[in-house]
């Protein structure tokens, strides 16, 4: 995945957020994934769904499926946007705000829980 992927990937997520929406106030959040999720990934695919227990099924681009794989309740979203702001050599000010965009949008879907 190029460094411009992680910016560019969050948008197969049609994030949503509404005005007044401030990335901060989701940066010491510790998501985590809900109970009851199934996921699938078929071969070959670069993306995943997810069906939760309400049975609303999401498919995750390589960029979301990467930042879920970080919601294990340890880390908060800021230290999840840092790791991967380094990791991409990113601005941290640059990620934050698609990381929590992310995040958001998973917890709005059901997949993750604070």
């Amino acid at each position: 995945m190029s460094r411009r992927a992680l910016l560019r990937g969050l948008g197969g997520l049609a994030v949503v957020l509404g005005t007044g929406w401030e990335p901060r106030r989701l940066a010491s959040r510790r998501p985590r994934l809900r109970a009851g999720l199934a996921f699938e990934v078929r071969p070959g695919a670069a993306e995943i769904e997810v069906r939760t227990a309400e049975g609303a099924r999401l498919a995750l681009n390589p960029t979301a499926r990467e930042i879920l794989e970080h919601c294990d309740g340890s880390r908060t979203v800021a230290e999840i946007a840092a790791h991967l702001s380094e990791r991409y050599d990113e601005p941290p000010g640059r990620v934050l705000p698609e990381v929590a965009g992310a995040v958001l949008t998973l917890l709005r879907a059901g997949v993750l829980r604070t």
